[in-house]
């Protein structure tokens, strides 16, 4: 069964005023505290900001009416569609595709998933020692999509293409690299492996084993 990536759909199109200040704080209800988005919670000050400015401009026409009131309605709606669709855009980039993620987020995915062609390069790889005698903890930031991650090696010179080896397999992502030689560096890189796709190698990271 193949890996699916689905797109996110803004849900915008049709909305009234009042429908939209309830989306825009739906979607701040749903970000707060989510830790997927946690790079997001700066903007969310200016979502709920433009929510209470669309808010109070519909109070205004309701009541008082007249032009400068309407075209400040208008503004404000235009505000807000704005910041929905600048943070779906980034909800859509960190999740990924994942399904579960894009609706954690306070919005709908499109009906039509599209199978994962393409891996990102696994990102941030750290390598270091546990405590543990010639053993080395190695941990990654997660690639959608991913089935599992392949562990390269080397103890050689890491520049050059050759030297390297295959050691190990994960579904995590994290590796834990056992029987090494204590004081001796190493070496390592990951690939993540989908149903269609493998990424190339992340950047290099090497420790000293313990």
């Amino acid at each position: 069964m193949s890996v699916k990536k689905y797109l996110l759909k803004m849900g915008l199109t049709g909305l009234t005023s009042t429908a939209l200040v309830e989306k825009g704080r739906n979607h701040v209800a749903m970000l707060t505290g989510n830790i997927i988005y946690a790079v997001l919670a700066p903007l969310l000050v200016a979502l709920t900001a433009a929510c209470d400015a669309l808010d109070e401009a519909n109070q205004e026409v309701i009541f008082n009416g007249g032009k400068i009131a309407y075209d400040n309605k208008r503004n404000c709606e235009v505000t807000l569609r704005a910041q929905i669709t600048n943070i779906g855009e980034q909800v859509q980039v960190i999740s990924g595709g994942d399904k579960a993620k894009i609706l954690s987020a306070g919005f709908e995915v499109r009906r039509n998933p599209e199978p994962i062609t393409h891996l990102d390069q696994p990102q941030d790889l750290r390598a270091r020692t546990t405590g543990f005698v010639g053993q080395v903890a190695l941990d990654w930031m997660m690639v959608a999509g991913t089935r599992y991650y392949q562990v390269y090696m080397t103890a050689g010179d890491p520049t050059l293409s050759t030297g390297w080896e295959l050691v190990g397999n994960s579904t995590k992502s994290r590796f834990t690299h056992q029987a090494l030689v204590p004081g001796k560096f190493y070496s390592f890189r990951v690939s993540a492996v989908g149903a269609r796709a493998e990424s190339v190698l992340s950047d290099v990271a090497t420790v000293m084993a313990a």
